[in-house]
């Protein structure tokens, strides 16, 4: 693990405030601070981070974590950030970019293993999967859990994914 000197962390405290100030990463606590961040997740999936390979989609992300855990303490009953979500989705697969869940084997030292990954396609072509297994996670929505292991499930029953099958982009 990378030890951080004091130099590191006080690049870090600057380079970190001035992303702050243009994006509000800091836990939402009024309504007033929320639709900002609203404002600002709207203007970053403007600039294309809705697409997973833009540089600015993992800040639209975190931005989008942020605000839905302040809609799920606010006990809004549907989170504006679920709703992106599925309209990313929705953008993806009219791109001919969709996913799902499908087992994957790997091969380590000799050893096999297989687990449950999201795989992502391009117009059916399997392209990439997450690094790690999926796990169960939701926010409020109690039958979300209910959905994911059904996909999960679904993946079982479909051909066992590896390595090669993966197109490669470089």
């Amino acid at each position: 693990m990378k030890k951080y000197s004091d130099e590191d962390v006080r690049s870090m405290i600057d380079r970190f405030s001035a992303l702050n100030d243009l994006v509000p990463l800091n836990p939402i606590t009024n309504q007033a601070s929320h639709e900002t961040a609203t404002k600002c997740l709207g203007a970053l999936l403007d600039a294309g981070a809705a697409d997973e390979n833009h540089a600015l989609a993992p800040i639209a992300n975190l931005l989008g974590e942020i605000i839905s855990d302040y809609e799920a303490r606010t006990s809004k009953s549907r989170s504006l950030f679920a709703e992106l979500k599925e309209g990313m989705e929705a953008l993806a697969q009219m791109r001919g970019r969709t996913w799902n869940y499908r087992v994957i084997e790997t091969v380590h030292d000799g050893d096999v293993s297989r687990a449950i990954h999201e795989v992502h396609y391009d117009n059916g072509v399997p392209i990439s999967y997450t690094e790690n297994p999926a796990g169960v996670a939701w926010e409020t929505d109690d039958d979300e859990p209910r959905r994911m292991l059904d996909r999960m499930r679904e993946a079982l029953d479909k051909p066992v994914l590896r390595e090669a099958d993966f197109i490669k982009t470089n």
